[in-house]
């Protein structure tokens, strides 16, 4: 056996010991909003101790690392619709690889640490439909934020793509953020609460 197959054979599955584990994945994607630093999220969580707070109930944690978000060539210019596209487009792509790559397997719970919410294009599951329909289930979701984040390319006065993700969940808008994970719409609007904390606006 070479030394590459012999390192691949003891590679330790982290989601293997315990069938209560939660798998821990970052997603330090900040390109959806305006703000800087929130790319920061999944680091920031880890230093709160978030493993050993999980640890504290008595649930094994399996920490995932983060995916890569790629580094744009250019900044877009402040009148684009759709600012970042490329990236946000493909961190929710990476994202329901790796997500799909721990079904079946131990965890039965996985937290993705954002980041922006542009992330959120993949919810409420980014489970793909054989798997979904394997399982027999149907999805829901209920949807906590301040705003609606139900912008469209045609609505949004900002171009900022963290305020789209709900819009895309439903099947509205670019066809990159609607078909991540390759299939649209995410759910139904008879299967979706919005809790909001402030009145509706555009951004």
């Amino acid at each position: 056996m070479s030394s590459v197959a012999d390192k691949t054979a003891n590679v330790i599955d982290p989601l293997a010991e315990s069938k209560r584990a939660v798998g821990i994945l970052g997603v330090p994607l900040g390109y959806g909003a305006s703000m800087a630093g929130v790319d920061m999220g999944p680091a920031a969580l880890r230093v709160a101790r978030l493993k050993q707070r999980i640890k504290a109930t008595r649930l094994q944690r399996a920490d995932l690392g983060d995916i890569r978000v790629e580094t744009p060539e250019i900044v877009p210019e402040e009148h684009d619709k759709l600012k970042y596209l490329a990236q946000i487009s493909g961190a929710c792509e990476q994202l329901a690889i790796k997500v799909e790559e721990t079904n079946g397997r131990a965890a039965n719970c996985r937290w993705c640490l954002g980041g922006d919410h542009s992330n959120r294009n993949l919810a409420p599951s980014p489970e793909s439909p054989p798997i979904i329909e394997r399982k027999q289930e149907t999805l829901g979701l209920i949807w906590f934020d301040a705003h609606a984040d139900m912008n469209t390319p045609e609505t949004t006065p900002s171009g900022n793509i963290h305020g789209m993700p709900l819009a895309a969940l439903l099947g509205f808008g670019t066809s990159e953020l609607i078909n991540v994970a390759g299939f649209s719409p995410k759910l139904g609007p008879t299967l979706m609460c919005t809790c909001w904390r402030a009145r509706y606006r555009r951004r």
